[in-house]
């Protein structure tokens, strides 16, 4: 397991995975903007854990 923790960094520093990471980086955090400005998850009405997991899992499956 160490092992794969050495080999991560020389594999996120090719200049093929850095262009991967930043595409895949602007598309996740363009989701989780949406999900914040127009499916009101900036702040939730429910209360608890199970309910607002209920809430956020419905919301993006609405958004998939």
């Amino acid at each position: 397991m160490n092992d794969l923790y050495t080999r991560i960094p020389i594999k996120i520093h090719t200049k093929k995975n850095r262009e991967i990471y930043k595409k895949k980086k602007q598309t996740i955090e363009r989701i989780f903007a949406d999900a914040k400005e127009k499916h009101g998850m900036r702040w939730t009405k429910y209360r608890g854990l199970e309910k607002v997991t209920t809430h956020t899992v419905l919301t993006f499956a609405a958004m998939n």
